[in-house]
């Protein structure tokens, strides 16, 4: 007798699967469809350079059975503290900027070119803002955190030791944005968010902080926007 029931294992990676059809295709269809300045910063930023990582982590993912999304993820969440520690991580990450660039130029790279979501930012209507704030500071960190967090981590701590799995993850992090003059605090923040969701393996946690960062963030180059220095 042949049995119907899909299998949990089943579940999560069809749920991993669909998660990266929205993330890698229709959420830039969108974009591109109602914000048109975001079509040249999506193909600079080249997100489908993170399939391969994705493609593995499917498969460790479907291997491990690790549920996408649990209840308990978002249960507890200490937003005052998370919010004070990202705070200081903003300043830190700014700080590490600085020196990431001193360095880049002192070696003579270029990076002059590497700044597409500034002028997406400029070049977008009024209106068209609202799209890319829902983007940046709602969609890419809640799909990111699922992705890197719970599918690729969880996917290579099921067979290495936690400190190789955070620093793998954080790698693939920060490189897989493509973008040259941010590769060292990108790597900050990754490392940052990967503790945060290894504390206490809530992805709430790590979601909240990286809410947080891209809202500051968009929030200064609104700034920049309207009250250019």
């Amino acid at each position: 007798m042949i049995k119907n029931k899909i299998t949990q294992k089943e579940v999560h990676a069809l749920s991993a699967v669909l998660l990266c059809l929205i993330f890698f295709i229709i959420i830039p269809f969108i974009l591109v469809h109602f914000l048109p300045a975001s079509a040249d910063w999506l193909r600079k930023q080249n997100l489908l350079l993170m399939s391969p990582a994705i493609i593995i982590g499917l498969l460790l993912n479907f291997i491990t059975g690790e549920t996408l999304l649990k209840k308990s993820d978002f249960i507890n969440i200490p937003f005052g503290r998370i919010s004070l520690w990202s705070i200081g991580m903003i300043f830190l990450c700014g700080a590490a900027s600085l020196v990431w660039i001193k360095l880049l130029e002192i070696l003579q790279i270029d990076y002059s070119k590497e700044v597409p979501i500034n002028d997406m930012i400029r070049s977008c209507a009024d209106t068209e803002l609202i799209f890319a704030g829902i983007f940046i500071c709602i969609l890419i960190p809640v799909f990111e955190e699922i992705i890197f967090r719970r599918i690729i981590f969880e996917g290579i701590n099921d067979r290495c030791p936690p400190a190789f799995s955070t620093a793998v993850t954080s790698l693939l992090f920060a490189a897989l944005h493509g973008i040259l003059f941010q590769l060292f605090p990108l790597l900050l923040l990754g490392v940052y968010f990967q503790l945060l969701y290894n504390k206490e393996r809530k992805l709430g946690l790590s979601i909240y902080a990286h809410v947080f960062n891209n809202t500051i963030a968009f929030s200064a180059l609104l700034l920049l926007r309207y009250m250019p220095v």
